[in-house]
């Protein structure tokens, strides 16, 4: 899903409420790790990134 990360977590409602851990590799410049945080930490995730190397990261995010 490489550049519609943020579909695939808009699409998912249900399932993110059941959630307790996501990794996700987040592609720069469509989506970045901001956009990513903005959906999730609302959410009740907190969201780090792992690794980046270049426009690609890798992002944890962890209900708290």
């Amino acid at each position: 899903v490489e550049g519609a990360e943020l579909r695939v977590l808009d699409g998912a409602p249900v399932t993110l409420t059941h959630t307790r851990r996501i990794l996700m590799e987040v592609h720069a410049p469509r989506v970045t790790v901001d956009d990513v945080r903005r959906r999730l930490e609302p959410l009740g995730f907190s969201c780090h990134v792992l690794h980046q190397n270049g426009n690609s990261s890798i992002l944890e995010a962890i209900r708290i």
